[in-house]
């Protein structure tokens, strides 16, 4: 239950933090090069943090994997 919870928050963060990068990258004038590797950095940071959470959630209510 709490993995279907969490992967909607999951998708939900990822899509927010998507636009938020896309309205900066429109705001700043960024060139379409730089784009790309921003989207990636930002995606691997936001993933990485996500699924720290989501093992720290499955150590705290003790359910398998």
């Amino acid at each position: 239950m709490i993995s279907v919870v969490f992967t909607a928050f999951a998708a939900g963060i990822l899509f927010t933090v998507n636009c938020l990068v896309a309205a900066l990258c429109d705001t700043r004038d960024i060139p379409e090069e730089k784009r790309a590797r921003l989207f990636r950095i930002v995606n691997i940071g936001i993933t990485a943090l996500l699924l720290t959470s989501y093992f720290e959630w499955l150590i705290d209510f003790k359910q398998p994997l």
